[in-house]
C-alpha cells in the first residue's frame, strides 16, 4: 500500500467517526445536575476529590490554565433525557458536589452512594 492509499484510507475512515459538541455553561450543568438530568456514575469516577484543603488551589490552577483544553464526556440514555456523566478529570464532579444543593457535606454518605450504585450497576460479581 502506497502512501497516497494510506492517507485515502485514514480520510475515509475519519469520517466515520460520529462525534457531538455541545457548549454549556457551567451554571445549566449545574442546573442540570440539581434536577437531576445528569447523573455521576460512581462506576467511571475516580475515588479521588479535590479536598478541602487544596480545592481553591486547584480550581484557581484549573481556570488559569485552560478548562477547554480538557473534556467531560457524557453518554445520553436513548430512552430518556437523562445524561450519564464520564468524567476524565475530576474538577467538574467536585465543584458539584462541593456547591450544589445536592451533594451535602457527608462525605461517607457519598462514599456509600458511590458504591451502593456501582453494585448496581455491576450486580453481584460473586455470583
Amino acid at each position: 500500500m502506497d502512501t497516497e492509499q494510506l492517507k485515502i484510507q485514514i480520510e475515509e475512515q475519519r469520517n466515520l467517526l460520529n462525534t457531538d459538541r455541545l457548549d454549556v455553561s457551567f451554571g445549566e450543568i449545574m442546573r442540570m445536575y440539581e434536577d437531576k438530568e445528569i447523573v455521576i456514575k460512581p462506576a467511571f469516577q475516580r475515588y479521588f476529590r479535590w479536598d478541602d484543603g487544596n480545592f481553591a488551589t486547584a480550581l484557581y490552577d484549573v481556570i488559569t490554565i485552560g478548562v477547554a483544553e480538557n473534556y467531560d464526556y457524557y453518554k445520553s440514555q436513548p430512552s430518556d433525557v437523562i445524561l450519564n456523566k464520564i468524567n476524565q478529570e475530576v474538577r467538574t464532579d467536585t465543584i458539584l458536589i462541593k456547591f450544589s444543593r445536592r451533594g451535602g457535606n457527608n462525605q461517607k454518605a457519598r462514599i456509600i452512594n458511590r458504591l451502593t450504585e456501582a453494585k448496581r450497576i455491576f450486580g453481584n460479581i460473586n455470583k
